[in-house]
């Protein structure tokens, strides 16, 4: 589209103002912003697909590395496939002993005195 030379844009020009006559200002104005729409339109379809291109190759290093490694992921494993049991870090862990209550001594008293009335 670009390989219009002299001769081409020059016959373009001469049935442009033979068929548009003095509406050629107005007519070229339209066809500019149609032209401007367009390219603003090709544009953000090429920034989309440059945006999705790493993400792609983001995709396929995730996937080999998966492959590679058979890890699973705790999150998934704690939402999908949960159990009673608590995480294994906890479960190791002593819970910290529990402080002794004693009951107050009352001396053989078994009511406490009344207040006066």
């Amino acid at each position: 589209m670009g390989d219009l030379g002299f001769d081409e844009i020059l016959a373009i020009a001469i049935v442009a103002v033979l068929c548009f006559g003095k509406d050629l200002p107005m007519v070229a104005r339209k066809v500019g912003r149609v032209v401007g729409k367009v390219r603003r339109y090709l544009m953000d379809i090429k920034e989309d697909v440059r945006r999705q291109l790493p993400m792609d190759d983001f995709d396929v290093a995730r996937d080999a590395a998966k492959d590679a490694v058979d890890v699973k992921d705790p999150i998934d494993e704690a939402l999908y496939h949960p159990t009673s049991e608590p995480p294994s870090a906890l479960a190791k862990s002593d819970p910290p002993p529990a402080a002794e209550v004693k009951p107050p001594e009352t001396g053989g008293a078994t009511a406490p005195p009344s207040p006066p009335a």
